[in-house]
C-alpha cells in the first residue's frame, strides 16, 4: 500500500513539473553589459627642422625625408654670390689657318685680353692635325704673359704646360683643359702653342680668321728659317674659353630672386658684397619628389655660384592607429598607438584630439609623461617636444568620451515565434556606423548586423525562429564614429504559447529518475569541490610561501664535494659560517643518501634557526636553505629540477675537471621549475598584450607603488593589500601576469 501510495505521489510530482519546466521564462543578464572594439585612426603633425651649409653650388638642393612632407619656412644666408664658369667665344668664324711644323712655324702664339680677374679651366681650338713620322714629338700647350713691346710672348709661364689634344685628319673644335684652373688678374697674356723639334713632315693646322675678327687680337709666331719672331694684329685664331669672371655681387644689382611653387621671392643685401639673406615664413608647399629644387634666378647671361647656410622647417600629416571601448553604463575609452620616427635633430609632434575627450594620458614606454608634454585644454592639443622624442620607443595615447545620446524607435516590444523584430535608431550624426547585437534570454549572441548610416534613420529587423527561447531578450545598440560613441539598450520578451508536450512528459519523468540518483551523489560533489578549491588555493600559497623562504641554493659535485653553482636569492644575506657549519655536519656524521642513483632521495635538517634540504640524485647534489620546512609542491619542483640538471650536466660532473663556469647555465633550469621570479624586483611592460580586467587592477597597483617610491621597479610582496591579507584571487593573477612577461624580472 505504501509503495502504492509512493507512485501516486510521484505521478502527481512529474505532472507537475512538467508543467513547471513548459512554463519557466528564461532571463539573461550580464554583470558588465555588452561592450564594443572599434578601430580607428587619427592624423598627427610631425614637425622637424634641418640646418647646413652647401658650397659652391649654382642651386639650392635640399633632400627631405621622404615625399608628401610640406615646407613651411626657409631661411637662407649667402656667404658667397659670384658668377659661374662659361664659355666666352672670342673667334669662331674661319677664313683660312696657319701650319705649325719644323723647321718652319714652330711656335704659334695668340694675344688674350684678360679685363678683370679670370679664372680660366680650358680653351677650345679649331683645328686638325696631319702626322707622317712614327714617333712625333708633342707639341705643348701653354699661357704666357704678353710682351706688348716685341708683340709676341714673354716667357712668363702663368699654366703648367701639357701636351696638345687635337684630331688627325678632320677639322674640329679641340678643348685644351688645364690640371688645374689658371688664375689670372687683368692683363695681356699669350695662350701658346709649342712644337719646337717637331718634324718637317708633321703638320698640326689651326684655323684663323684674317679678313674681319669680331676683336682686334694680335697673334704671334716664331720662324726656325728666320730665326725671330713676327706678329700681325687683326688676325685672330680661332678659340674659346672656358671662364669665371671672380666677381661678387650684391643680390641686388643682378635682380637675384628664388622661386618656389611657381612664385618669386627677392634676396635683399648682406652687409657686405657677395652676400644676402632669404626669409620666407608661412609657407605651405609641399613636393611629390624627395630633393626639393629652389631655383635662383638673376639678369646675368650666366648661372651663379654660390655658398650658403640654411635653415627649413617641414611637417608631415600622419595617421596613427586607434580603438575606442564602448561599454554600458561607462564612458568611451580611447587610446591611440603612434610611432615616431627622428627623420632630423629636430623633431616634434602635435595631435589635435576631439573636443569631447577628457582625463588624456601619455605613455611612453608604458610609463606615465604625460606631466612632460604641452597638454593644451584649450586649443585641445598634446604637443610632445624633440627633447621628449626618442627612437625606439612605444607610445600610447589614453583618453575617454562621454556617451553620445540617440534614439531608438521601438514599435513593440513582446514577440512570438516566426516574427520580425524590428527597431529604428535616429543618430544625432549621419557620419558613422551602427552596430546592432541581439542577445538571447540565455546569454547567446542570437544576431549581430553592422550599417553605414546614410539617414538620420536606419532600420534593423531581426527574424525569430520557429522554435525560439522563450525569455527576455536584449539588444544593444552602438552607434560610433572615429571621435563620437554611444550605446543604447533596449529590452524584449519573447514568448512560446504553452503545449503539452508527450516528449517533454517522457523527459521530465527521466530527469526526476535522475534527480533521485543525482541527489544521493551531491553532497559528495559538493564536498569533493571544496577540497579540490581548497587545495587549489593551498597549491597558490605555497608557490609564494616556498620561494620567499628560500635563501640559498648550492650545486654541488657529490663526490668530490666541490661546489659547481651557488645564488642567493633577493639579496638575502647568509652568515658563511652558517654553510661551513652545515658542510662539516654532513662530513662528521656522514649524511649519505642511498638509493640516490636511480631517484632522488632528500633529507632535511634543523640547523641555527635555518631548514636546510639536501637532495641527491645520481652524481648532482642540491644543498637549499630556506627560513621555512617547504611545501610537498616544492619538493616536487626540485625532483623534476634535479632530473633536468642531471640530463643537461650529468656528464660534466661525471667527468668533472674543476671548471665550474660550464655550470653557469643553471640558473635558467632553476627560474624555470621554481616560480623565483616572486623574489626579484619586477618592472611593467604592457605594449602589445592582451589584459583581463584583474590583470589591469594588479598592474595599476604597481604602477602607483613605483611611483610613490619613485623607482621603476617594485617587489610581489608590495601589491598583496595589508589589509586583505594574502588573496589567492590576485596572487593567481600575479603569476599570470609573470607568465605573460607584462611583470618581467630586473636581474
Amino acid at each position: 500500500m505504501k509503495i502504492k501510495n509512493h507512485l501516486f505521489i510521484f505521478s502527481i510530482l512529474v505532472v507537475f513539473v512538467a508543467g513547471i519546466v513548459q512554463g519557466i521564462n528564461y532571463s539573461y543578464a550580464q554583470e558588465n553589459g555588452e561592450s564594443l572594439v572599434i578601430t580607428s585612426n587619427f592624423q598627427m603633425i610631425e614637425f622637424s627642422e634641418d640646418y647646413g651649409v652647401i658650397e659652391n653650388s649654382t642651386s639650392v638642393n635640399l633632400y627631405l625625408p621622404s615625399p608628401n612632407w610640406t615646407l613651411t619656412e626657409v631661411d637662407i644666408n649667402f656667404t658667397s654670390i659670384k658668377m659661374n664658369s662659361e664659355i666666352k667665344v672670342i673667334e669662331e668664324e674661319a677664313t683660312g689657318f696657319e701650319t705649325l711644323r719644323g723647321y718652319y712655324y714652330e711656335i704659334l702664339g695668340m694675344q688674350l685680353n684678360i679685363t678683370e680677374p679670370t679664372i680660366i679651366y680650358s680653351v677650345d681650338i679649331f683645328g686638325y692635325k696631319l702626322i707622317k713620322t712614327a714617333s712625333p714629338s708633342p707639341v705643348i700647350v701653354r699661357i704666357e704673359g704678353w710682351d706688348s713691346i716685341e708683340g709676341r710672348p714673354n716667357g712668363v709661364i702663368y699654366s703648367i704646360p701639357f701636351i696638345l689634344n687635337m684630331t688627325e685628319g678632320i677639322p674640329q673644335w679641340n678643348k685644351q683643359e688645364f690640371q688645374f684652373p689658371v688664375y689670372l688678374s687683368s692683363g695681356l697674356y699669350c695662350l701658346v702653342l709649342d712644337g719646337t723639334g717637331i718634324s718637317w713632315n708633321d703638320r698640326y693646322y689651326w684655323y684663323i680668321n684674317n679678313d674681319n675678327p669680331t676683336s682686334q687680337l694680335s697673334m704671334s709666331w716664331y720662324d726656325e728659317y728666320l730665326n725671330e719672331w713676327q706678329n700681325r694684329t687683326g688676325d685672330v685664331f680661332l678659340h674659346k674659353i672656358v671662364q669665371r669672371v671672380n666677381r661678387s655681387y650684391f643680390p641686388s644689382e643682378i635682380n637675384m630672386t628664388v622661386e618656389i611653387d611657381g612664385n618669386s621671392y627677392v634676396i635683399t643685401d648682406g652687409t657686405k658684397l657677395g652676400t644676402g639673406i632669404l626669409s620666407i615664413k608661412n609657407l605651405d608647399f609641399s613636393t611629390q619628389e624627395e630633393e626639393l629644387n629652389i631655383f635662383l634666378r638673376n639678369n646675368l647671361s650666366i648661372s651663379l655660384k654660390v655658398n650658403f647656410s640654411y635653415y627649413i622647417s617641414l611637417k608631415h600629416l600622419f595617421l596613427s592607429d586607434g580603438s575606442a571601448l564602448i561599454r554600458e553604463n561607462l564612458d568611451n575609452k580611447w587610446t591611440v598607438t603612434p610611432e615616431f620616427t627622428r627623420v632630423y635633430s629636430n623633431c616634434s609632434i602635435k595631435f589635435y584630439y576631439p573636443k569631447g575627450w577628457y582625463n588624456l594620458t601619455v605613455y611612453r614606454n608604458g610609463i606615465d609623461i604625460t606631466f612632460d608634454v604641452d597638454l593644451n585644454l584649450t586649443d585641445n592639443f598634446i604637443f610632445i617636444s624633440n627633447n621628449t622624442i626618442t627612437s625606439g620607443e612605444t607610445w600610447l595615447i589614453s583618453a575617454y568620451s562621454p556617451t553620445v545620446d540617440f534614439t531608438l524607435n521601438v514599435p513593440k516590444t513582446e514577440f512570438g515565434p516566426l516574427q520580425d523584430l524590428k527597431l529604428s535608431v535616429i543618430v544625432p550624426d549621419i557620419q558613422g556606423n551602427i552596430t546592432y547585437i541581439l542577445i538571447d534570454a540565455l546569454g547567446f549572441e542570437e544576431y549581430r548586423e553592422t550599417k553605414i548610416v546614410i539617414s538620420q534613420e536606419t532600420l534593423f529587423c531581426c527574424n525569430l525562429s520557429a522554435n525560439p527561447i522563450e525569455g527576455i531578450y536584449k539588444a544593444y545598440l552602438f552607434w560610433y564614429n572615429s571621435t563620437d560613441a554611444g550605446i543604447k539598450t533596449q529590452e524584449f520578451s519573447v514568448n512560446v504559447p504553452f503545449k503539452i508536450q508527450f516528449e517533454v512528459i517522457l523527459n521530465v519523468i527521466l530527469l526526476a529518475t535522475l534527480i533521485l540518483g543525482a541527489s544521493i551523489t551531491s553532497y559528495v560533489l559538493v564536498k569533493r569541490k571544496r577540497k579540490i578549491k581548497h587545495e587549489y588555493r593551498q597549491k597558490i600559497f605555497n608557490k609564494y610561501a616556498d620561494v620567499l623562504n628560500l635563501h640559498y641554493f648550492i650545486m654541488s659535485d657529490k663526490n668530490s664535494g666541490l661546489t659547481v653553482y651557488e645564488q642567493f636569492f633577493a639579496g638575502k644575506s647568509l652568515n658563511s659560517s652558517l654553510i661551513s657549519g652545515f658542510l662539516q655536519a654532513v662530513s662528521v656524521f656522514g649524511i649519505e643518501l642511498t638509493d640516490a642513483n636511480e631517484q632522488t632521495r632528500s633529507v632535511k635538517l634543523d640547523y641555527q634557526n635555518s631548514k636546510i634540504l639536501m637532495s641527491d640524485y645520481k652524481n648532482i647534489r642540491i644543498i637549499l636553505i630556506m627560513e621555512k620546512n617547504p611545501s610537498h609542491d616544492f619538493l616536487d619542483s626540485l625532483n623534476a629540477l634535479s632530473y633536468d640538471i642531471e640530463e643537461k650536466f650529468g656528464y660534466l660532473l661525471k667527468d668533472f675537471d674543476g671548471d665550474i663556469t660550464q655550470f653557469s647555465e643553471i640558473k635558467g633550469l632553476l627560474d624555470h621549475h621554481l616560480p623565483t621570479s616572486l623574489i626579484y624586483p619586477l618592472k611593467v611592460i604592457t605594449q602589445a598584450k592582451r589584459i583581463t580586467p584583474d590583470e589591469q587592477i594588479i598592474i595599476n597597483r604597481a604602477i602607483k607603488i613605483m611611483k610613490e617610491k619613485n623607482t621603476d621597479h617594485f617587489f610581489v610582496s608590495s601589491l598583496h593589500e595589508k589589509k586583505k591579507g594574502f588573496q589567492v584571487k590576485d596572487a593567481e593573477t600575479i603569476l599570470n601576469l609573470i607568465q605573460k612577461r607584462i611583470f618581467q624580472p630586473i636581474i
